[in-house]
């Protein structure tokens, strides 16, 4: 199905429940490498890291091992911490 938005007349494509699912499923595990090489690169353990960006350690595993969506906050408490900007921790 495509919808058509506005004047400009921007074409957008409704994303099926599937497709949506790959994409968060994939986005989570370039968040996970991404973070897990960055930590290590830093020389930092999960629970140091999770000290310097104030989160639980669990929640760090949890992000590495892609079984966590974290919350924007969190995203920028990491990336802070690591020294980037959200977008970095999250480019592919």
């Amino acid at each position: 199905m495509i919808i058509v938005l506005g004047m400009a007349k921007t074409l957008v494509r409704k994303a099926t429940e599937a497709t949506l699912k790959r994409e968060v499923k994939d986005m989570r595990k370039v968040l996970a490498d991404r973070l897990f090489e960055l930590r290590t690169d830093a020389d930092l353990s999960q629970a140091r890291l999770a000290e310097i960006a104030g989160v639980d350690r669990k929640t760090i595993n949890r992000i590495e091992n892609g079984h966590f969506s974290p919350a924007l906050d969190t995203i920028v408490r990491l990336s802070v911490a690591l020294g980037i900007t959200p977008s970095a921790l999250l480019a592919k």
